[in-house]
Order: C-alpha cells, then sequence, then structure tokens
C-alpha cells in the first residue's frame, strides 16, 4: 500500500471539503503514479469533512472495494488490467487557506434548458473541469427541482477515464434518472459521447 498526504483549501465562504476537489486531488495523485491514464473511474463520496487527507492507494483483487467506516470517500479504477483502489481518510489538520470560487460565472456560460433536463456550456469556464461539470449540474437541478428539500451535493462520479478534457465548450449535462426523490445521475455529452455520469443527493439541512 501507498499513501500520500492531501492537503486543501477552502472555497469560501464553504467550511467543508468538496466532493469534486477530492475526487481531482486523489485522482492526480493517482495518475501521476502510472504512465498510463486511468480507466474505469468511480468514485463514491461517503461523508463530508472539513480536512486534510491521506489517500491510501492499493492494489485489489476484488473489483468491488467496500467502504470502510473510517473512509470519506473511495475512488476505484483500473491500470492496464489492475484494479486499484484509493481511499481518503481525515488527517488531524485541516485547510488554512480558502479563495473565493464563483458558481455564477459558470452559470453565465452555459444555456438551460428545464423542459428537456438539460445544460450547455456556450464557452469556456475559468475553473477547473470538475468545477465547471459540477456546477453546472447544481445549477440544473436547482431549476428542475426547485421544491428539493434540503441542498444539492455532489456524490458519486463515473467516467471511463480521467483526467477529462481541458475544453469543455459545448458539453451538455442531462438528468437521465432520478432515484427517488433525493438522489440523480445525469450523463455529460461532450462531441457526441459520453465523458461521465454525475451523482447529485439532496442532503436535508442539518
Amino acid at each position: 500500500m501507498k499513501t500520500f498526504d492531501i492537503s486543501y483549501s477552502f472555497k469560501a465562504p464553504r467550511d467543508y471539503i468538496q466532493g469534486p476537489d477530492m475526487l481531482s486531488q486523489c485522482a492526480g495523485v493517482a495518475a501521476r503514479q502510472f504512465s498510463e491514464r486511468l480507466s474505469n473511474i468511480v468514485f463514491t463520496m461517503h461523508r463530508m469533512s472539513n480536512k486534510n487527507m491521506r489517500l491510501e492507494l492499493k492494489k485489489l483483487s476484488d473489483r468491488d472495494p467496500k467502504i470502510e467506516s473510517n473512509d470519506v470517500a473511495l475512488l476505484r479504477f483500473t491500470v492496464g488490467d489492475e484494479a486499484w483502489v484509493g481511499r481518503l481518510k481525515e488527517r488531524e489538520d485541516g485547510p488554512t487557506e480558502s479563495y473565493e470560487y464563483d458558481e455564477d460565472a459558470v452559470l453565465g456560460l452555459t444555456r438551460l434548458d428545464a423542459d428537456q433536463l438539460s445544460i450547455r456550456l456556450l464557452e469556456e469556464s475559468p475553473y477547473t473541469p470538475i468545477e465547471t461539470l459540477t456546477s453546472m449540474t447544481k445549477a440544473l437541478h436547482l431549476r428542475v427541482y426547485p421544491n428539493a428539500t434540503g441542498k444539492w451535493i455532489f456524490c458519486k462520479w463515473e467516467s471511463q477515464s480521467w483526467p477529462l478534457p481541458s475544453k469543455l465548450t459545448g458539453t451538455t449535462i442531462r438528468v437521465v434518472q432520478a432515484l427517488g426523490s433525493r438522489l440523480t445521475k445525469s450523463e455529460i455529452i461532450l462531441d457526441g459521447s459520453a465523458i461521465g455520469q454525475i451523482y447529485f443527493s439532496a442532503r436535508k439541512a442539518a
């Protein structure tokens, strides 16, 4: 097993680490360990956290690892024909820095179609691909499900490869499945092909 310490910054005014930041950092660390792209990505959030993390990276014989009680999130992927799992666990210390993140700046670059349950990116975003896609999906949910109770939260990601394309103009996100009233699955389409699926859950306020 290999371990890597990962430090984060808060996105003001948030006082927790966003799931997409966890995904981006731990997938980035994992990708740097290999000369090939990661494939068959499944990232699953288990709980929220305001701590920095330790990534425990391990090769698997079992391709369906289970979340352990002290996991914050679980990253599954393959490299060649080998299956790997990365477990994100809390460290004692938390982020000491924060920066501004304007989700509305992303929304202004999109066209939203509530009837089609979709949103399309018209121009390049100033943020990372996963930040952009998450902000688009959140905006879509706030429009399509105005009466949902709680706060829409990123909870799972699936894609055939990582890293994501750096240019996303023309990307469309469409809700393809609502699992009850509190969990959705949306498909991300770029140039006619699916590049990933993003899941959101409606978390009740504490």
